[in-house]
């Protein structure tokens, strides 16, 4: 069978870079700096009479960032590279990741309908430093979480914990998931008023929560894969009433690392959330989640999260 194929190369932004930095030596440079263009790849065509199945090699960096600072102003998404030449991302079925550096796997999200494929020692290797720095995030942030519910209560304490969690937890992306298939029919400003009050209500409730106990100690039990990118950790909570175990699943992003969601007993936080946002709007719409947003939280609101087991 006769098979006609191409390959592509799409310039998605350009890089200022030393020119020492191809075959010379960086520190001290003197031969000026260079336009590097960035690039990710594509393999089009297929056999003959078969519907083109396009490979797309590699998905370049996410928005114009680097873990260096550098900015690039001239950043395309796929969607908009892609569409040059009459691609949509999402319709793409195959993408091929030569290795997992940050301007090469930045926008898996552009590509909802593809399977992803890359050297099993390259994902494991990745996967490892991805969980180790994890672990060392989340203890982190519990430790700091810790030393705060063991200072003076009051009103600066909820303030500070309420700062300590808008850092850690992205509470963009949960909010997102919690409305579904909802946010695509939501308009740009109900997107908006809803992310503000969802964030709003979320930081101050469990920051009440928070507030409300004096931990005692936290420890990280384990690390587990969850999902092609996320991780579980896995972690011990201990107070004067007993012993709770929680599991906070971590996602990398631009170089950070942010809960996505909170897993207590079994329960998922977010998928919590989502089911009890989807009977709200089924009864009252989206304007009736936000409105009901804006009001206090109920008293019983986020129980689950202070169940504590006895040990």
């Amino acid at each position: 069978m006769d098979t006609d194929y191409s390959i592509w190369a799409f310039c998605y932004a350009h890089s200022t870079m030393p020119h020492d930095f191809f075959g010379g030596v960086l520190l001290n440079s003197n031969r000026g700096t260079l336009q590097i263009p960035m690039v990710y790849s594509a393999i089009l065509g297929g056999p003959e009479g078969e519907a083109p199945r396009p490979i797309v090699i590699d998905t370049g960096m996410t928005g114009a960032w680097s873990p260096s600072g550098n900015s690039y102003p001239d950043h395309e998404t796929p969607a908009q590279v892609l569409a040059k030449v009459g691609l949509d991302p999402a319709a793409i079925e195959t993408v091929l990741l030569t290795h997992l550096h940050f301007d090469h796997i930045g926008n898996l999200d552009a590509f909802p309908a593809a399977t992803f494929y890359v050297q099993r020692r390259e994902y494991e290797n990745w996967h490892r430093v991805v969980a180790m720095n994890s672990r060392k995030f989340l203890q982190d942030l519990g430790e700091r979480a810790i030393a705060l519910l063991q200072g003076p209560a009051g009103p600066e304490r909820r303030s500070q914990l309420q700062a300590l969690l808008r850092q850690g937890v992205d509470f963009g992306f949960i909010g997102r998931f919690a409305l579904g298939r909802h946010w695509r029919k939501a308009t740009p400003a109900q997107r908006a008023s809803y992310l503000e009050r969802f964030t709003d209500r979320a930081l101050k409730t469990y920051a009440t929560r928070l507030a409300s106990q004096r931990q005692a100690g936290f420890t990280i039990s384990g690390v587990r894969p969850a999902g092609r990118r996320d991780v579980l950790v896995q972690s011990r909570i201990t107070s004067q009433a007993g012993v709770l175990e929680v599991d906070w699943r971590v996602r990398q992003r631009q170089g950070s690392y942010r809960v996505i969601d909170v897993v207590i007993a079994g329960v998922s936080m977010a998928l919590t959330q989502r089911s009890e946002f989807a009977t709200v709007i089924r009864q009252s719409g989206i304007e009736g989640l936000i409105a009901a947003l804006g009001h206090p939280a109920k008293p019983t609101e986020m129980a689950a999260a202070t169940t504590v087991s006895r040990q």
